[in-house]
């Protein structure tokens, strides 16, 4: 899928990244988990470890996961959902993943 491996390099170009294939998902950590990919059939689902309400959020593409009982295959506990699904919606997620991965990074 395009999407996949467009998303992957653009977050392994933040910086010191590390990419872990989980069984139904891929994790990304910077040194500490900041994303988890997970696939479904039409578009990449994006968890991020983020309070909703701190999110700088320009494009209104970030939802709420508090609001939601559980994600199907998610390993990891997040705060924000994305969809993703081409080159356009990647770089528009990108600047909330940054945003993820500097609060991981410390």
């Amino acid at each position: 899928m395009f999407a996949t491996q467009a998303l992957s390099d653009e977050v392994k170009s933040l910086g010191d990244v590390i990419e872990l294939a989980e069984s139904r998902s891929v994790s990304y950590h910077a040194p500490y988990f900041f994303l988890e990919v997970l696939p479904r059939k039409y578009e990449l689902v994006l968890w991020l470890p983020l309070d909703f309400s701190e999110v700088h959020d320009p494009n209104g593409i970030a939802d709420d996961a508090n609001e939601w009982k559980f994600i199907p295959n998610a390993k990891y506990d997040g705060g924000v959902l994305l969809y993703v699904s081409d080159q356009e919606s990647i770089e528009a997620a990108i600047p909330i993943i940054r945003q993820a991965c500097n609060t991981s990074a410390g």
